[in-house]
């Protein structure tokens, strides 16, 4: 619906209207220990480190800074917390790239031979499991439903997500991870802190989480959203079809 309201006449098509998510081939984006296992070797993550992660291109919208800020706050209390940022490089942002890598640097979230930042390809499935905690920390405006978010959930990953486009229609706070304010690394920090401190809320999280991305955004679940708005389309389309014209009841 968050998305609707800010198309205009979207909201007054009532019961026609259907709430869409991005589909997810969830037999694909999925809890997996053995590709968890070859993921963090692959990204230098050590076996014991806890790791949060984000995927989305390097670009001003996806608020990386803030992500950045936040790790540098999380490992005040947990030193050994790994970041790991999986995106492409925007050609037409280099000043904005420099100034992640200049932050990362500063913050000592970097070590000789491994990066924070991976471009990922077409390999995105493969490498979400190595994460405890996926983080979205995009900004105002720049999000409808993110599909990353739901790609997390299915690989069973509680979320941490700024409070952008209709993220509180994807992501149940207090249940499958927690919605925060955009542009606040310190409330960014303090739920990243809350999920690394206990590893049987992650859990719980992350399988509800899982659960709901099965039941609401596989590609099945998806098709038949759509097949119902089809049907209510054509429905409508028929109804209008059989009411009589001003004309023709007109003397």
């Amino acid at each position: 619906m968050a998305v609707a309201r800010v198309h205009p006449g979207a909201t007054s098509l009532g019961s026609r209207l259907v709430t869409f998510f991005p589909p997810v081939a969830t037999a694909e984006y999925r809890p997996d220990p053995a590709r968890r296992a070859a993921a963090r070797a692959e990204l230098g993550i050590p076996p014991r480190s806890l790791a949060i992660g984000t995927v989305g291109n390097l670009n001003p919208q996806k608020g990386h800074e803030f992500l950045i800020q936040a790790t540098g706050i999380v490992r005040k209390t947990c030193p050994g917390v790994e970041l790991r940022i999986l995106g492409a490089r925007t050609p037409t942002q280099p000043e904005y790239e420099q100034r992640l890598r200049s932050d990362a640097a500063e913050l000592g979230l970097e070590r000789a031979g491994v990066s924070i930042f991976v471009e990922p390809g077409a390999r995105v499935a493969e490498l979400l499991p190595a994460f405890d905690v996926f983080v979205l920390s995009a900004l105002p405006l720049s999000e409808g439903i993110p599909t990353v978010i739901l790609e997390a959930m299915a690989c069973g990953l509680p979320v941490v997500s700024t409070d952008v486009g209709a993220v509180r229609e994807a992501v149940e706070d207090c249940a499958t991870g927690y919605v925060v304010p955009a542009e606040d690394s310190s409330a960014i920090a303090n739920r990243v802190l809350r999920l690394l401190g206990d590893a049987e809320l992650r859990a719980r999280m992350g399988a509800l989480a899982r659960a709901r991305a099965v039941e609401r955004y596989d590609s099945q679940a998806c098709a038949d959203v759509h097949q119902r708005a089809f049907e209510l389309a054509v429905a409508h389309a028929a109804r209008r079809r059989r009411r009589p014209s001003r004309r023709a009841t007109s003397g």
